[in-house]
């Protein structure tokens, strides 16, 4: 399965400089090295690539639920139990994405 994680790198970091070409090449290496790991591991999903994979969304909820309604010793309560300040940038990175001269609408 590692060998399809490289080619699936290598995939994304190619087309984001937009080599199309050798991105597909990876695609494809990518896809014959999952299939290999998935028949030599008996894994039908790899990597939380599942349909129903929303996990990731339960589990900030969950973390977020704690930091709100914890108390000092970690028992959840019914009100909450401190404010909080988030401070983000909240500015997406990509490479080669996008022009130098590009401004937020």
């Amino acid at each position: 399965m590692m060998e399809a994680a490289r080619h699936l790198d290598a995939r994304n970091m190619l087309t984001s400089e937009g080599n199309m070409k050798e991105a597909a090449s990876e695609w494809q290496a990518y896809r014959q090295s999952l299939q290999k790991g998935q028949l030599e591991e008996g894994e039908k999903y790899w990597n939380g690539s599942w349909y129903g994979n929303d996990t990731i969304w339960r589990t900030i909820a969950d973390l977020n639920h704690i930091l709100y309604y914890a108390n000092k010793e970690g028992k959840l309560q019914e009100k909450r139990q401190r404010k909080v300040l988030i401070v983000a940038d909240m500015i997406q990175g990509r490479r080669h994405c996008c022009s130098r001269t590009s401004t937020v609408a």
